[in-house]
């Protein structure tokens, strides 16, 4: 028994797990922490980019199974 988290985890690394959990942060807190560790490594954009980078993204990957 154990638990997991992580990109893939569901399903390339245990696909056949018998529970699988999806948790969603919201999206101005997920940006939020893309700018800040993208300001550590020395890059700057703004909270609206990211912001729209990571909705697109979600739209294209909210088809994918679990």
């Amino acid at each position: 028994n154990c638990v997991v988290e992580g990109r893939d985890i569901g399903t390339i690394v245990f696909p056949q797990a018998e529970v699988k959990f999806f948790l969603i942060a919201d999206t101005h807190i997920r940006a939020e922490r893309r700018q800040l560790e993208l300001s550590k490594m020395g890059e700057e954009k703004s909270l609206d980019a990211l912001i729209n980078e990571i909705e697109q993204r979600d739209n294209q990957q909210c088809d994918c199974v679990l």
